[in-house]
């Protein structure tokens, strides 16, 4: 039987029984360890004092044109810092036809709050601040200014819940 985290990485590409694994996201090689932490954070968050994470239903008029199902909305700092991730409230009444669109998008808004927070350690705040320059880039042309961050923090959360 294969390994959680090992699934985990094979789900994100990486190859099966390599135990130096790296997976690419976004086209950013992130070693299985890495990948690892990522998800401990992710775990911890749930419970951790360091960190609060409110989850707030918007309704869809209230939505980013870009981000129209979910949307990390950033941290604050403080004791504890708190992260903010909106929901399409519709998606949310919408129940069973869109339950796993929710959980994915709850997902991705988690762990950008993770990573942009620094609690998922220095190599997922490096991560972040890297796409955040590329989503800058993007920005600067008219285009979606969370690109990047939005389409890497999905494929990692579909890895977590699946597809």
């Amino acid at each position: 039987m294969i390994g959680f985290f090992a699934a985990f990485a094979i789900a994100l590409g990486a190859t099966a029984g390599d135990a130096n694994a790296t997976v690419s996201i976004d086209g950013i090689s992130v070693a299985a360890s890495h990948v690892h932490e990522l998800y401990q954070a992710f775990q911890a968050s749930q419970s951790t004092t360091q960190l609060g994470i409110k989850i707030e239903n918007k309704p869809a008029t209230q939505m980013p044109w870009y981000d129209p199902h979910w949307h990390y909305a950033g941290t604050q700092s403080g004791s504890p810092a708190v992260a903010t991730v909106w929901i399409n409230g519709d998606d949310v009444a919408a129940g069973d036809a869109k339950t796993h669109d929710v959980v994915v998008g709850i997902t991705a808004g988690v762990l950008l709050s993770i990573m942009d927070s620094g609690f998922a350690g220095p190599f997922w705040k490096e991560f972040y601040d890297t796409e955040a320059a590329r989503d800058a880039n993007a920005a600067a042309r008219g285009d979606n200014p969370f690109i990047h961050r939005d389409e890497s923090a999905v494929e990692i959360a579909q890895a977590i819940v699946g597809k």
